[in-house]
């Protein structure tokens, strides 16, 4: 984890960290400690900000773990996706991350699949 990452997080500073998730000029490794970092700080904050990380290479595993631990069912319909990925791995990462959504948003989870389904 970089100095700035680790002063960000001391500082429980969420929008930093955001700042640093989503500069894809930056290098992976400290864009991972960021994403990682806003799991850990469950901040729901990051979520709209996490959400399109999924789609981005290098993170995208990363995002859903802590998109997981943040327990937002907002990003549920987001998730799913990777249920029917041919990537076993990406489908244990979105497994994981809707298991933990759904136990702490149960009905957040619903309403955001319902929805996403229409």
């Amino acid at each position: 984890m970089s100095r700035t990452v680790k002063k960000l997080v001391s500082e429980g500073d969420a929008n930093g960290l955001i700042g640093i998730a989503v500069d894809g000029r930056l290098g992976k490794r400290e864009r991972r400690a960021a994403i990682q970092a806003l799991g850990e700080m469950q901040s729901r904050a990051a979520v709209q900000h996490l959400i399109p990380l999924l789609r981005s290479e290098g993170v995208a595993l990363f995002t859903a773990e802590a998109l997981g631990l943040i327990g937002d069912g907002r990003a549920a319909p987001h998730l799913a996706p990777l249920m029917a990925s041919p990537n076993r791995v990406d489908r244990t990462y979105g497994e994981l991350a809707l298991r933990r959504l759904y136990v702490a948003d149960p009905d957040g989870v619903r309403a955001a699949l319902d929805e996403a389904l229409e």
